[in-house]
């Protein structure tokens, strides 16, 4: 009987001690949970283990994580059927990465004020309506997706945010000017694309990292600025601007330019020093004869320039190695073998 109560003992003890433990955390935070999961449904989540559970147990709870010391710092549910809205977070106040993407929420984005440690919020793909909240004071904010909402109203001051490196505000209904970019050095992507937004591209010549400028399909205005070396993909096409292209000679590292459907004027500039595999100018009022193209040209390129008032050209300067033209080579009367 002794020994039997021993053998109890010793399992006990090992129980005890690997059983995982939890500290709790905040009653706020842990009310911000609670919060979550009763506005957007967590009984029909596709994965709530452990959510309701009893106070302390709230940094195994799924897509739930805790630093040191014990507070959220991380809530990741992408993809988790979640319907319905998000309560405040401002109470999560080492909340270092949200991501709610791909479910089916609704309702206003909820303010992210006073969250300085937050880094990574992805809001995409859902349902989100009313306007995107104050940025101001996040400073540690490196990556901001709102992209495939029904946000509206004008987007943010991105001032002072100088960790940025990834920001997408693409696909909504936002109106108003493009935000100014100074300061922002360790920008490397920003995204615009399909929106109602008007004025002019802000200076972007500074922005020493940026490798992606996205804005197509807007109703812009005013000229192209001077584009950064670090340029990778430049996409303002469906917008409606004028004027001449910038110099592109220092771009070496240009993969993509698309500039169709604007009013831009002159001639295109030089390509041969870029690393371009699409072009697309059409649908402009550009003259002149287009410049030899650049060594990266294969028969996959793709080279668009219909509807300009280009010359009339042989085309033998843009045939590739294997004496392909690339695979969409349209550019109207350009070529003097006829091709259309």
């Amino acid at each position: 009987m002794s020994l039997l109560r021993g053998v109890s003992a010793v399992a006990f003890a090992c129980a005890i001690f690997s059983a995982p433990t939890f500290a709790a955390i905040p009653a706020q935070e842990r009310q911000v949970l609670l919060d979550l999961y009763t506005s957007t449904n967590g009984a029909g989540w596709t994965d709530h283990t452990g959510w309701n559970g009893n106070a302390g147990t709230e940094c195994g709870w799924f897509g739930v994580t805790c630093g040191i010391p014990d507070h959220v710092t991380a809530i990741d549910l992408p993809a988790n059927h979640l319907v319905g809205t998000l309560p405040a977070i401002n109470a999560l106040s080492e909340l270092v990465q949200v991501d709610v993407a791909g479910n089916t929420l609704s309702g206003t984005l909820p303010s992210l004020s006073g969250l300085s440690s937050l880094q990574i919020v992805y809001f995409h793909n859902n349902q989100f309506t009313g306007s995107i909240p104050s940025l101001a004071g996040l400073s540690s904010l490196r990556t901001f997706y709102v992209v495939s909402n029904q946000l509206t109203g004008t987007i943010p001051s991105l001032s002072g945010l100088t960790s940025l490196d990834v920001v997408s505000f693409a696909n909504n209904g936002l109106s108003g000017p493009l935000p100014d970019l100074t300061g922002l050095t360790t920008l490397r992507d920003i995204d615009f694309t399909n929106n109602q937004l008007t004025g002019p591209i802000p200076p972007l010549s500074s922005l020493t990292n940026l490798t992606g400028f996205e804005a197509s399909s807007n109703p812009l205005g005013g000229s192209i600025p001077p584009l950064p070396s670090s340029m990778v993909t430049f996409l303002v096409g469906g917008s409606n601007l004028s004027g001449e292209l910038p110099d592109l000679s220092n771009l070496h590292s240009l993969l993509y330019l698309w500039v169709s459907q604007n009013q831009l004027t002159g001639s295109v500039p030089d390509l041969s020093n870029t690393a371009l595999v699409s072009l697309e100018i059409d649908h402009n009022q550009f003259s002149g004869v287009l410049p030899n193209p650049p060594a990266s040209l294969t028969a996959q390129s793709a080279i668009i320039c219909p509807n300009n008032n280009l010359e009339p050209v042989d085309n033998a300067a843009w045939d590739v190695a294997t004496g392909e033209t690339p695979w969409w080579m349209s550019c109207d009367r350009f070529f003097a073998n006829g091709f259309e």
